[in-house]
């Protein structure tokens, strides 16, 4: 069983594996850059900086982006 951090990550990696092909492009590096940041330091940093990667809460939007920044997604 998964523990909850890294949802999202295997959510978008699972959306990406299934509906690949029904998903625009833009859309779909988005999913590639949630899935990849993990393991990849450029998509941390493209989540950090990204005005795409952000909510409607500049606390929720900050927490975010710092779990993203430690891989915590």
């Amino acid at each position: 069983m998964h523990d909850a951090k890294g949802w999202q990550a295997r959510f978008a990696s699972q959306l990406l594996s299934y509906g690949g092909g029904e998903i625009p492009p833009s859309s779909r590096r988005t999913l590639k850059i949630v899935s990849g940041h993990r393991t990849n330091f450029l998509y941390r940093l493209v989540i950090l900086f990204s005005p795409k990667f952000r909510t409607g809460d500049i606390r929720l939007t900050l927490v975010g982006k710092f779990k993203a920044l430690l891989g915590w997604l």
